[in-house]
């Protein structure tokens, strides 16, 4: 079973970028769910596929995000 889910934002592709980007230096990555829109996508989205992970992992991936998302505000 594969467990996924899309999260759209209401931030400008450049915020999404750079917060994608803070993440991935933060060691937490996900997939830009641009390719699953038929033609372009209406708003910047990440495509989130936890299923690999136990709660422990999900914790500190929230843990990591958490402080950069805090920093973009």
């Amino acid at each position: 079973m594969k467990l996924d889910f899309v999260v759209l934002t209401q931030d400008s592709l450049e915020r999404y970028d750079a917060f994608r980007s803070a993440c991935a230096d933060a060691g937490v990555v996900w997939a830009d769910s641009a390719r699953l829109w038929l033609g372009q996508p209406p708003r910047p989205s990440a495509l989130f596929g936890f299923a690999h992970l136990d709660e422990g992992r999900l914790r500190e991936a929230v843990e990591r995000t958490t402080p950069v998302w805090s920093a973009m505000k």
